[in-house]
């Protein structure tokens, strides 16, 4: 079983039916998680259905890419990351899937997307709008709250690694908006870790759900009721 875990959630029962208005290459499934009383949106290519949910990326064929004006700064940032072959973290397409479904469902959405290797990348979606975004991108911890990005450098944990870390001085000058912290905390990266800080936050509660956090089979698939599908 792979370790990548990708979901989006609502905490109040959707009105599944609105999710027809999806693109007609995105497939999808809505589970209702019993413990932690939460609805779970499964989305995958629609030509190709899964055998098994919450393991595939969402597909971005029919979801747009640029970013809205209002997230100029992470437009910005995600330019710089991508001259700099450290984009592929940022999840654009998941920000544009939480907008388009805090659209149809008109409830706050949590999307995220993790594995083992490069993915942390997590984004809550509330009334229209992004409410908060945290993901990590090589040696950088992007994090927007409220409207404001900030970056916190990692330390990495071998000296000869130090070569391959990210110039901030060049940062601040190609994105003068955000808010670039000194390099000051350690690159200790459990995994799932942002995706997991995320989901409490949003679910406001300790207990963990899907396998997060974990290397072997999620513990909790006999919670997952399967409402409705396309």
């Amino acid at each position: 079983m792979s370790y990548l875990i990708t979901a989006h959630i609502v905490q109040d029962e959707p009105d599944v039916n609105r999710l027809d208005e999806l693109p007609a290459s995105i497939g999808w499934r809505v589970y209702h998680h019993q413990s932690a009383d939460v609805y779970l949106i499964d989305a995958y290519r629609a030509a190709k259905p899964v055998d098994y949910p919450f393991q595939t990326p969402v597909p971005a064929t029919d979801i747009p890419l640029e970013l809205s004006e209002n997230l100029k700064s992470l437009e910005e940032l995600y330019q710089y990351l991508y001259k700099h072959d450290a984009a592929n973290s940022f999840k654009k397409s998941y920000i544009n899937f939480a907008l388009l479904l805090n659209q149809l469902l008109e409830l706050p959405v949590l999307s995220f997307i993790s594995d083992d290797e490069e993915w942390d990348f997590a984004v809550i979606v509330q009334d229209g709008f992004v409410e908060r975004l945290k993901c990590r991108c090589d040696d950088l911890i992007v994090d927007y709250n409220g409207g404001q990005t900030s970056i916190q450098p990692l330390v990495p944990e071998f000296e000869e690694d130090a070569e391959f870390l990210t110039d901030l001085g060049e940062l601040r000058k190609a994105v003068p908006e955000v808010k670039i912290a000194d390099r000051n905390v350690p690159w200790e990266v459990d995994l799932h870790a942002i995706v997991i800080e995320e989901w409490k936050r949003f679910s406001d509660t300790e207990s963990l759900i899907l396998g997060l956090g974990s290397f072997d089979p999620p513990e909790d698939e006999s919670d997952w009721r399967l409402l409705r599908g396309s």
